[in-house]
């Protein structure tokens, strides 16, 4: 499974405001939205010090801010102050229990304290507030793969990926639970779909370059798997394993005749 470090930001990245609010950003703020405004801008930027600035001063001129308590708890997340932003989530929630948003993310939060029932508690609530919110179904299904429980797991990635259908992540952890099945065929197809959402996607490249080798030792297959590993590699420079696995399969194209005649020579004579 991808690593709960990856889902927390791709999660927290993908619900940024839309980018309608750039407009609303005033060179130098005066009231609370415009702080807001400008705070969701530096969020969208990665720029988490000067919206969590920007973000206190929303607070600090109207403390019943929704979106400056939200995204401030949002930013604590990012920065691994788990329980400071827990209480920023209950002041959300405080400030408005009808929206999943806080719910959801103080969900995550409880899963990165390895809180598991009040994880499961919060994403369930989430959804029951805004049953197409798909963040909190990848969540969801990530803490019921924690649980063991990999059927409910599916289905919530499921679930997500038919509210998103370019939430690419998701569509790779269908596909490596149809790997653990052994149902390599679909979990072929699951890369390849993953891809197709997000050609961007370099995990779901190495892992359908994986599934290639697992299919069987062909010309065909050793073909693929090289393609898929190569176009990691170009996604991911800075990752040297990639480029070792890149190494390993040109060295098996380039004795591919040799590995032919020993799987030959390993067949029992006719008789």
């Amino acid at each position: 499974m991808i690593a709960f470090a990856t889902v927390i930001a791709a999660a927290l990245l993908a619900n940024a405001p839309p980018a309608q609010h750039v407009i609303l950003v005033a060179a130098e703020p005066v009231s609370a939205a415009e702080h807001v405004a400008r705070g969701v801008d530096f969020f969208k930027q990665r720029d988490w010090d000067k919206a969590l600035a920007d973000f206190d001063a929303a607070v600090a001129l109207d403390a019943r801010n929704y979106t400056a308590a939200v995204r401030r708890a949002q930013i604590y997340l990012i920065k691994r102050d788990i329980d400071r932003a827990i209480a920023e989530f209950d002041r959300a929630i405080a400030i408005d229990d009808k929206n999943s948003e806080a719910f959801r993310f103080r969900g995550n939060a409880w899963q990165m304290k390895n809180e598991n029932e009040k994880a499961m508690a919060d994403l369930d609530h989430a959804i029951a507030l805004n049953p197409d919110d798909w963040i909190a179904y990848n969540l969801r299904a990530h803490q019921w793969w924690r649980q063991r429980n990999k059927e409910n797991a599916r289905k919530d990635f499921e679930r997500a990926v038919e509210i998103n259908p370019k939430f690419s992540d998701a569509i790779v952890q269908i596909g490596l639970i149809h790997l653990m099945d052994g149902d390599k065929d679909r979990a072929i197809d699951d890369f390849t779909r993953a891809i197709e959402a997000n050609p961007g996607n370099a995990f779901a490249y190495s892992k359908r370059a994986d599934t290639w080798m697992q299919l069987g030792m062909t010309e065909d297959h050793i073909d693929r798997a090289l393609a898929d590993a190569e176009a990691a590699a170009r996604l991911q420079p800075a990752d040297s394993s990639k480029q070792m696995v890149v190494n390993s399969l040109r060295q098996t194209k380039q004795n591919w005749p040799q590995i032919q005649r020993d799987m030959q020579a390993r067949l029992p004579a006719p008789k």
